[in-house]
């Protein structure tokens, strides 16, 4: 049997009242047990690869954070400690190119080079 019924707002929706019989209620407590054996066998194949997706989960984010905080830490210690491995290496922090001076340490470098084969080629004779 369907109904109409007016909710508060004015709109008429139809409804079919519930079914209360002793007939309906023992044939879907019949459908559960029917289907009781089949869900716990599905629950009992599903267990173990949930747990194996929990579980890689867990290791993958916490390798993620690990990742992510060691990569923060390291990015403040190189921001941090910039200048002070600059003035260690006698470099500067910003990129320069001085062509002048690079010549003259080349030339120095290759003046000691021969200084050195000068030396050795005295010792061997």
């Amino acid at each position: 049997m369907l109904t109409v019924a007016v909710d508060g707002r004015g709109a008429a929706f139809a409804t079919t009242p519930p079914d209360f019989s002793i007939r309906s209620s023992v044939a879907r407590t019949a459908g559960h047990v029917a289907a009781a054996p089949f869900l716990a066998i599905a629950y009992l194949i599903s267990l173990p690869f949930v747990f194996l997706f929990a579980v890689s989960l867990v290791i993958v984010e916490g390798a993620g954070q690990a990742i992510d905080v060691s990569g923060a830490w390291m990015a403040r210690m190189i921001a941090a400690n910039k200048a002070a491995l600059a003035r260690v290496m006698n470099v500067s922090t910003s990129f320069s190119w001085r062509p002048q001076e690079a010549y003259f340490l080349g030339r120095k470098r290759r003046k000691a080079k021969d200084k050195a084969k000068d030396k050795n080629k005295k010792e061997e004779d």
